[in-house]
């Protein structure tokens, strides 16, 4: 996959994140992480692209290894980093929404 930032145009400036809890840590349904709220969307796309292209290289390392018999716990990193770009997405979204419904 080849790393491609988005051109600053595709999002406004002003358009940012909102904060968005994920991962839960307790049987409660506390959130461990957190995307920070006010990060241009811009930005935010970038960091996205760098996330699926790190989870798309361990998901590829996953295959090999599958392949090979090594241990189950590589799966879980591309589990992770998958969450975190689902994450980034919805805070994404909402930061979108709530720009365009001021």
């Amino acid at each position: 996959m080849s790393v491609t930032p988005i051109h600053p145009l595709v999002a406004s400036p002003k358009a940012v994140t909102v904060k968005y809890d994920f991962f839960n840590a307790t049987q409660t349904g506390e959130k461990l992480f957190s995307v920070r709220a006010g990060i241009p969307l811009g930005d935010a796309f970038d960091q996205l692209t760098l996330l699926l292209a790190a989870s798309q290289g361990a998901m590829q390392d996953v295959s090999y290894a599958v392949s090979a018999d090594a241990q189950p716990q590589s799966q879980w990193a591309a589990v992770h980093m998958i969450d975190f770009c689902y994450a980034l997405v919805q805070s994404m979204q909402q930061g979108l929404i709530h720009h365009e419904n001021r």
